[in-house]
């Protein structure tokens, strides 16, 4: 099975990369995985419908998706990044022009609980803090046991990365993406009716 990538969900997936490393690392470990099973495994694989009938949507992170088509012989990945994504009728050459023009947003509407109206205390905001850098210590833990080690830039086959740093030493767009997570993670947890608070000094 062959991979694929329109220039516009390549273009996309690198400047994740640039951006973003672990978010990139996410992407890839799904696209793997959509290389192996299709239409099972990681990421809740959907089928879309309507005008976008053919293709398909896996999550990878939080609003993020992978918009892509089963072809007998390859995937091919139309979109990578947050979701409803835009499209361009250049990425279609395969689909009509009605549907080309229907695919500028997906048919996937994401609705995530509305934690708009929850606002963290400052202790939570430290907690989200802590549970952040968490998030960052779990993970390079993993990638550690499985043989990863510091390198300049991401590479599968050497199994290095950039990210095997200490939280304060990620980029700011690293960190956020971890603050992120653990933010909305309260304010769900608060939004629906349950306290935290802490027990013990």
């Amino acid at each position: 099975m062959k991979l694929l990538f329109t220039p516009e969900a390549l273009s996309s997936y690198n400047e994740i990369k640039a951006a973003v490393p672990r978010e990139a690392e996410q992407a890839k470990e799904v696209i793997k995985d959509i290389l192996a099973y299709p239409e099972t495994g990681k990421g809740t694989p959907t089928p879309l419908s309507g005008a976008l009938s053919g293709l398909w949507s896996r999550e990878y992170g939080l609003y993020r998706q992978i918009i892509y088509q089963i072809l007998p012989d390859e995937i091919k990945i139309y979109a990578v990044g947050k979701n409803s994504l835009p499209i361009e009728d250049s990425a279609v050459t395969r689909m009509t022009k009605e549907s080309s023009l229907a695919m500028k947003t997906t048919t996937y509407r994401p609705n995530p609980f509305d934690t708009s109206e929850v606002v963290l205390s400052d202790d939570l905001l430290q907690l989200a803090e802590q549970m952040a850098r968490n998030v960052h210590e779990v993970w390079a833990a993993n990638r550690l046991s499985q043989g990863w080690t510091l390198g300049p830039e991401r590479n599968d086959d050497k199994k290095t990365t950039p990210c095997l740093v200490p939280y304060e030493m990620l980029s700011e767009e690293e960190r956020q993406y971890d603050r992120d997570t653990s933010m909305e993670t309260l304010k769900f947890i608060i939004g629906h009716g349950f306290e935290i608070r802490k027990t013990r000094v």
